[in-house]
């Protein structure tokens, strides 16, 4: 079992509030967040265009999310 830490609860609650997606695993290495979503819900958490992933990135500062 792993510990969560601030950046990975808010990042978390990030991802849900922007894509409407469910996630429990999330991890920052590199400079780059990482989410862990279900295979059938990567198209709706990536959205249109890559416009989640945009938006997300304009929340994160400097982070890439992937």
């Amino acid at each position: 079992m792993s510990i969560i830490d601030i950046q990975e609860i808010m990042s978390i609650n990030l991802l849900d509030r922007v894509t409407r997606v469910k996630t429990r695993k999330c991890f920052i290495y590199n400079n780059t967040v990482y989410f862990a979503v279900q295979r059938r819900e990567m198209a709706q958490a990536i959205g249109p265009a890559a416009e989640n992933i945009r938006r997300m990135q304009e929340h994160v500062g400097n982070r890439r999310v992937r």
